[in-house]
């Protein structure tokens, strides 16, 4: 936990103390983030801001990963989705409520956040929509009847 931050921490060659000293932030409260007591993305934005200014580095950069897209959901032709947090977080699993039962229809490594929209409802719609076709052809292919020539 908080690798990009004790990255950062270990690229600028300071200790925890001078790194307080020059930011302002609490020594313990770094100290937590260092040791992993505490999760960097659980600090206030105004300590994000200070270390992302300190480091000379965007949020991204500071931050840990996390499941953006974890138990988003909506309906779409008529069935409902929810995008569940696989594999500690780095992997999504797009669930749909299929006999009562969640079904996985598509598993994905962990969405960038630029692309937070698309794929919370864009890739949701195609994964959905070749459910569907999919659970068609098997109903065609169940009840057709084949002639051997």
């Amino acid at each position: 936990m908080n690798e990009y931050f004790k990255s950062k921490v270990r690229e600028c060659g300071k200790s925890l103390y001078r790194i307080s000293h020059e930011t302002g932030i609490p020594y313990t409260v770094l100290n937590e983030i260092y040791n992993d007591k505490k999760n960097i993305n659980n600090i206030t934005s105004e300590t994000v801001y200070k270390l992302c200014l300190y480091f000379d580095c965007d949020m991204k950069s500071l931050l840990n990963p996390f499941p953006l897209l974890k138990n988003s959901r909506g309906i779409y032709r008529k069935v409902s989705y929810q995008w569940v947090a696989t594999n500690n977080g780095e992997e999504m699993e797009l669930q749909i409520l299929a006999d009562n039962e969640p079904e996985t229809i598509i598993t994905l490594k962990q969405a960038i956040p630029d692309a937070y929209k698309e794929y919370n409802s864009l890739v949701a719609e195609v994964a959905i929509d070749d459910y569907l076709k999919r659970k068609k052809d098997e109903e065609v292919l169940n009840g057709a009847i084949f002639f051997d020539a």
